[in-house]
């Protein structure tokens, strides 16, 4: 009845399950809340698909999975990939070989953000047919975990069948459900989702105001450092980060102080106190209930946590990395991504070589998201030094996939610098770069990447075009666009919606040059197969660039009959 550990993974039988084990410490009943999401989750079980549950903290998320593992008709084992750091991942040869397995990731937001080789799994999970399960908040969180697969090509709608979102519940189904349970309506403060009911947080708020100092600036630091990305395995911080961030407000204390205000706050219910100096302190509280008056946002924290660790590389690169995946979704990308590059800046020029080599990768990352917004030049050439420096740290022998994967950001770098400088010397340059990754991404079966590299070619022979042989560079690109769509989830998906319609962009521009009625009505029947794809209420800018570039085609071919 416990869970096997290793440095990578942890597994257990489903019918064996412990809600902790699920649930971590928060509070459980027996007595279930009966939904929707109930009906779906079983189904997709049965279905063995991969299923993502969406919605904001406290609104049963986790469990809902965990009634749906062990009420689940049969047994199955269950592999939870740690966010850990590895260079390869891959299902351990002994677990269960002989029942069926599932993978279960709780917060996908956080693990992916603390895993850099999260693709692997992924991968690995998708050649093996092992099924994946996951929880993600909504809103800005799951923007932010959407946008960093995207940089892995991985399509979190397409790798997941289903995006099921647990919703709110009613006022009234609320006050019913705790009437049943025999909670206190008064000693609740609901905010439309069911763990509301359980988490007590009108009673933490409570103990929060009737805390010493000492207690308060310990539990405002954990706040700062979630908000910067100090923490591991899901809000687990280490106590030596605490005491340290706490120094810097003032906090100082003896070992037997700090004993007695960790099992002081252990004792209110805000943490865990752990083996090996850890803590795992509740997110819900640090949000809900700890208020801090140091920071507004996470680039305050940020600035913060780099003046206090300023010589702490594996913090600066935690700090680096959660406002760089910040920046993804947030409105005032520029301003993060500096703060990120002066955070990865003092890493290259202080840490050991896999430092570096994770430093230099997100520089260049960084200067090429930059580089389409503002300052294109500087910036795209500043983003190609960055990833030749990280290309210095891969061995392209023991790590083709990897060195083929950053070869061609290197690419898009290039591609980026064309439409500012030498065009067509540096669509040349990525081209190259892009047809030698293809050769390693089928040869490794790396089909995303490889359907990617696809994509960015036609659009670099787009670009070719302006500068020699029109005709047959839109050839080229058509060639190439078509070839990514077969390898391509034809789900209702931005990425497969985007591959169209630059495939239909491409069929009108070559009928500006050769055999018109042919290839606009190749691009008509293009546009057409987007519309089809549903697009309306999920994407309804795609569908409406659909429609106003359907509309331009057939003004074109107006011109022509009709």
């Amino acid at each position: 009845m416990f869970w096997v550990q290793k440095k990578k993974w942890i597994w257990k039988n489903s019918k064996k399950l412990k809600p902790s084990e699920i649930l971590g410490e928060r509070p459980y009943n027996e007595i279930y809340f009966q939904r929707k999401i109930d009906v779906q989750l079983q189904r997709e079980l049965e279905r063995r698909s991969n299923v993502l549950i969406v919605g904001p903290p406290l609104s049963g998320k986790s469990r809902a999975i965990f009634n749906a593992f062990r009420n689940y008709r049969k047994s199955f084992s269950i592999l939870v990939p740690r966010a850990v750091s590895f260079q390869k991942f891959s299902i351990p040869a002994d677990f269960c070989f002989w029942r069926k397995k599932l993978i279960f990731i709780d917060d996908l937001q956080y693990y992916i953000e603390k895993q850099d080789n999260y693709h692997l799994m992924f991968k690995t999970a998708g050649l093996k047919n092992i099924p994946i399960i996951a929880t993600c908040h909504s809103g800005i969180e799951f923007t932010k975990a959407k946008n960093r697969m995207i940089e892995y090509n991985i399509d979190i709608e397409t790798v997941f069948r289903d995006v099921i979102e647990t919703g709110k519940i009613s006022e009234d189904e609320a006050k019913t459900f705790a009437k049943s349970l025999g909670i206190d309506w008064g000693k609740i403060i609901f905010n439309g989702t069911i763990g509301s009911l359980f988490m007590k947080l009108r009673e933490m708020e409570k103990r929060y105001e009737l805390m010493i100092n000492e207690e308060k600036t310990i539990l405002e630091t954990l706040k700062i450092l979630f908000a910067g990305g100090v923490y591991s395995d899901n809000g687990i911080f280490k106590i030596e980060h605490i005491k340290k961030a706490a120094s810097f407000f003032e906090l100082e204390g003896k070992e037997y102080e700090w004993r007695k205000w960790l099992e002081e706050l252990e004792n209110k219910e805000f943490m865990n106190v752990l083996p090996g100096k850890l803590i795992k302190c509740e997110e819900v509280y640090l949000e809900h209930v700890v208020k801090s008056p140091y920071i507004d946002g996470s680039l305050d924290s940020a600035s913060l946590l780099g003046k206090i660790f300023s010589e702490d590389i594996d913090v600066l690169v935690q700090l680096g990395v959660k406002i760089y995946v910040s920046a993804l979704a947030s409105a005032s990308m520029p301003q993060y991504l500096y703060a990120s590059a002066d955070v990865f800046n003092r890493v290259l020029s202080k840490g050991g070589e896999m430092e570096k080599r994770k430093a230099s990768f997100y520089l260049g990352m960084i200067y090429w998201h930059l580089s389409r917004v503002e300052d294109t030049s500087v910036n795209a050439i500043r983003a190609i030094d960055f990833f030749e420096l990280c290309l210095k740290f891969i061995n392209r022998d023991t790590e083709p996939v990897e060195h083929a994967r950053v070869s061609c950001k290197k690419a898009n770098a290039y591609t980026s610098l064309s439409d500012a400088e030498d065009s067509e010397k540096n669509s040349l340059k990525a081209i190259e770069i892009y047809l030698q990754g293809l050769e390693v991404f089928l040869k490794f079966r790396e089909y995303s990447e490889y359907a990617k590299t696809l994509s960015n070619l036609g659009a670099a022979y787009i670009t070719l075009s302006r500068f020699s042989d029109p005709s047959g560079n839109y050839k080229k690109a058509l060639q190439y666009f078509t070839e990514a769509l077969k390898y391509k989830n034809e789900t209702i998906t931005e990425e497969y919606a985007g591959t169209l319609n630059n495939l239909a962009i491409t069929y009108a521009k070559l009928a500006e040059l050769e055999y018109p009625m042919l290839n606009l009505q190749k691009s008509i029947d293009t546009f057409e197969k987007i519309l089809d794809l549903g697009l309306k209420n999920k994407y309804p800018e795609r569908y409406a660039t659909a429609l106003n570039n359907l509309g331009i085609v057939y003004s074109s071919l107006a011109n022509i009959k009709d």
